[in-house]
């Protein structure tokens, strides 16, 4: 069976950490954050092969010059004056990391609790840089926080007593580039702050995990927190339209769940049309909320400019003149035209608008506006049978005001 080999290679890889530390080791998967906080305080000793005496790196250009791609390196650690050994297993011979046992630490039993600790600390102590607020009415703001990171931090008596789950779903809908992005960015970054897990599910890793029978695992987790679905197409899409696919089954019975997900909120972007995707999916307690971003009227741009821009490009350029002239642009063009004001003005010195909006209306991809479908739309869409909004979706329909 898999699951036997992995066991195997995991047996193996820890044996052979151990003998490099010298000691009995217990193995452990560290976040992001943990590993940063560790690599950051710790001195690199020595490398190993997996099997053999050397292990393969890769040279690069980077900064550091080389990395490894499958090997073990030992590290060591002082805490408060007690000197603790680490091995860092990798292998990224079979190309992207796909289970814990490419990817993974070995600390001697000894010093397991110790080292959590330490961790722990170090994360806890370490600022979480602040992503700034999505550019919204602030109406709309409040809708997305109050169903998300503020349904996840208060009530739970209350919903426990009354039989309410603590579960939540939300989906993001609009064109690319008008800001589903940078208010995911933004509820990640406050779940980092308040002790919230956070979770981004790409297609390919819910299909992988679906096709080895382990689909529960994307949609859940160890602690409160949001479960991101980002631009996510398999198991919504409208079955009348488009076909019924066993995606469906799985992706909508692991939403619900035999036993109700707690704590957890499930965040969907989507760029399709709301006509586009499954009812059974939409219905309330899988979708809560449907916020739509479509591109920004006058005083959305104006304030991406006043509040995102740099002080110096704001008082070198006419505000309310650009403001009417990129009437109908996204977030994502007007930033472009920001990165080519910033690129003219390392070459001369000058903040010119004028040069800017010509290099950016010599682009191809603006000069020639092609429409097409975006997200789960496919084919020639003209005589296609539209399917109605369910009726109790209308009350959860909230528009992002344009002006």
């Amino acid at each position: 069976m898999r699951f036997t080999h992995i066991q195997q290679d995991l047996d193996f890889l820890v044996q052979r950490a151990s003998e490099i530390l010298k000691a009995p080791g217990k193995a452990v998967v560290l976040d992001g954050r943990m590993e940063c906080a560790l690599l950051r305080s710790a001195i690199l000793e020595n490398r190993h092969g997996l099997v053999g005496r050397e292990p393969l790196l890769a040279f690069n250009y980077g900064r550091k010059g080389h990395g490894m791609v499958a090997g073990l390196e030992c590290y060591r650690l002082n805490v408060k004056g007690q000197i603790i050994r680490v091995v860092k297993v990798l292998d990224r011979l079979s190309g992207e990391i796909a289970h814990p046992t490419q990817d993974f630490c070995v600390v001697p039993a000894e010093h397991y609790a110790r080292l959590y600790r330490f961790l722990r600390h170090k994360v806890r102590r370490q600022p979480v840089p602040e992503e700034p607020a999505p550019i919204m009415s602030e109406v709309n703001r409040t809708r997305i926080w109050d169903n998300s990171v503020g349904f996840l931090t208060r009530g739970h008596e209350i919903l426990k007593q009354y039989g309410v789950p603590q579960k939540r779903g939300i989906l993001l809908m609009g064109e690319p580039g008008n800001g589903k992005t940078t208010a995911c960015r933004w509820l990640f970054s406050h779940c980092r702050r308040l002790g919230l897990a956070t979770r981004l599910v790409r297609a390919e890793e819910y299909e992988r995990a679906r096709m080895e029978g382990m689909a529960q695992s994307v949609f859940s987790l160890d602690e409160p927190g949001i479960i991101l679905f980002d631009d996510f197409d398999l198991g919504v899409r409208n079955r009348d339209e488009f076909g019924a696919t066993t995606h469906h089954s799985t992706f909508l019975g692991e939403l619900d769940g035999v036993e109700a997900n707690q704590g957890v909120v499930y965040l969907f972007t989507s760029n399709a049309k709301l006509s586009d995707l499954d009812p059974a999916f939409l219905r309330p307690g899988r979708i809560d909320q449907v916020v739509q971003f479509p591109r920004p009227g006058n005083d959305l741009r104006r304030r991406l400019v006043c509040e995102l821009w740099h002080p110096d490009i704001v008082a070198a350029l006419d505000v309310e003149a650009i403001v009417l002239e990129t009437e109908g642009m996204s977030f994502a063009e007007l930033t472009e035209l920001k990165k080519l004001l910033v690129l003219h003005y390392l070459d001369t010195n000058k903040w010119d608008w004028n040069w800017a909006w010509q290099v950016f209306h010599g682009d191809a991809r603006y000069t020639k506006k092609v429409v097409s479908q975006i997200g789960f739309a496919r084919g020639d869409r003209r005589d296609a049978k539209v399917t109605p909004i369910p009726e109790h979706m209308l009350n959860h329909l909230v528009p992002v005001n344009n002006d």
